[in-house]
């Protein structure tokens, strides 16, 4: 019954499309359908081909004005449009209106002016006699007692208590099965759920085709030996033969033949005697000389780029300095060029008396220039301070050895330091070196 209406419904709705009817123009402008469209044939069809937007129409008075007059507005156009009465009329569809004497009625619609959607029939009014219109089709459509009623299909009831659900607790639902097929192979049948989820977590890790080779050991098939890349075994099938890097056999290069006619030897820091040999005999290499004789020395050194020495520099015998040959506080230089030693011995003699006591400090001092920068090397110090009676008096007398090397071109002095009252100093004496 249902698909009986369905095509009912479409039939209607083809048939109205399909009627030739009297087609019209698009409106460019919302107005009243005009004069020469105010000729209605009675149950006519006036079709619009709209195609500009937002448009509202209206319907004149028929030049028939007796009641049950009616016709069909069909939009065969583009884009909807408003008629007034009636609402939107979209592209394909259309709305059937009845003279009632007075006013145009939108039939089917129920004078809301809302637009239709859905299936609609044409038909009087709820089944009933009356004017026929474009509505829903309702159950009162259905000629009978009972109109459109719910289906109790005699078949389903007949079987339906042998259908079931897997949570029925009667068990009649499918609990345990074994498979028996006899084409599936037993390892097959044996593979779990686990299986399948390491092979899927070693399929993730990727191609490890050739990442791993061999460390060691021996094989006679050179084929096998072939198929593994970067292997590192050897292969002891033919002694002409080796492995390369990526597993294949390699021929060992023949070694050339020929006859050696001399040898030789050629040198620029070497003396050669003997180069070259073209029959036998024997070849001598020897150092060259730098220009220093074999023997030990003191003092400074000249080596070349080869770590040869090339020149050197005796030391020189110290010479002696006499006593008072030395002034306090004056900058003496041994040599500009070498390296030096200087060694000295200088006294402090300090006296107590009524009038008070005396101290002071000989210091030994190197600097690059001998006025600035002086450096503390050592020292002599003495002291004689304290309260005598009437009629004594006393002396201390200290002294030592000062003792220093220099660098080429440095100069030394002896400076001395009143540290309470003006004590003696003299210079007793030392030495010079120079390496």
């Amino acid at each position: 019954m249902k698909y009986i209406l369905s095509v009912l419904i479409l039939f209607l709705s083809l048939t109205l499309l399909a009627q030739p009817g009297r087609l019209l123009h698009n409106y460019p402008s919302s107005g009243s359908i005009g004069l020469q469209d105010t000729t209605y044939a009675i149950n006519g069809l006036l079709k619009i081909p709209q195609t500009t937007a937002n448009i509202t129409l209206t319907v004149t008075t028929p030049m028939i004005t007796g009641e049950d007059q009616d016709f069909v507005i069909m939009n065969v156009g583009s884009v909807p449009f408003t008629m007034n009465p009636g609402g939107v009329i979209s592209p394909g569809e259309g709305i059937r209106f009845r003279w009632s004497g007075s006013n145009w009625i939108p039939a089917g619609i129920g004078n809301t002016g809302t637009s239709r959607s859905g299936n609609l029939v044409m038909a009087s009014p709820n089944g009933s006699s009356g004017y026929p219109s474009f509505r829903a089709l309702t159950s009162n459509d259905i000629s009978g007692a009972g109109g459109i009623t719910t289906e109790v299909d005699p078949v389903w009831t007949s079987v339906s208590s042998t259908y079931y659900t897997k949570t029925q607790a009667d068990g009649r639902y499918l609990q345990s099965f074994t498979e028996t097929d006899p084409n599936v192979p037993s390892n097959v049948k044996a593979i779990t759920g686990t299986n399948i989820t390491n092979w899927n977590s070693a399929f993730g890790w990727g191609n490890h085709s050739g990442l791993y080779a061999l460390l060691a050991g021996s094989y006679t098939n050179p084929a096998w030996l072939i198929s593994i890349p970067n292997s590192k075994v050897t292969y002891t099938g033919l002694n002409s033969q080796y492995v390369g890097g990526d597993g294949s056999l390699i021929t060992f290069p023949s070694i050339p033949t020929g006859t050696v006619t001399s040898l030789g030897i050629s040198s620029t820091d070497l003396s050669i005697s003997g180069s070259p040999i073209t029959t036998s005999g024997s070849i001598t290499a020897n150092l060259t000389t730098t220009g220093i004789s074999s023997g030990t020395y003191f003092g400074t050194f000249t080596v070349d780029t080869k770590g040869r020495l090339t020149a050197s520099t005796t030391m020189g015998a110290a010479t002696a300095i006499a006593s008072g040959a030395r002034n306090f506080n004056q900058a003496y230089q041994i040599s500009s060029t070498r390296y030096t030693t200087i060694s000295v011995s200088p006294q402090v003699s300090c006296t107590l008396s009524l009038t008070g006591g005396q101290a002071g400090e000989a210091i030994l001092e190197i600097s690059a220039n001998g006025s600035t920068g002086w450096i503390f090397c050592s020292q002599v110090a003495s002291s004689s301070t304290g309260t005598l009676t009437i009629g004594l008096n006393t002396a201390q007398i200290s002294g030592g050895e000062l003792r220093q090397n220099l660098p080429p071109g440095y100069y030394w002095r002896i400076r001395t330091n009143n540290t309470t009252g003006t004590p003696t100093f003299t210079f007793s004496g030392g030495n010079e070196t120079t390496y």
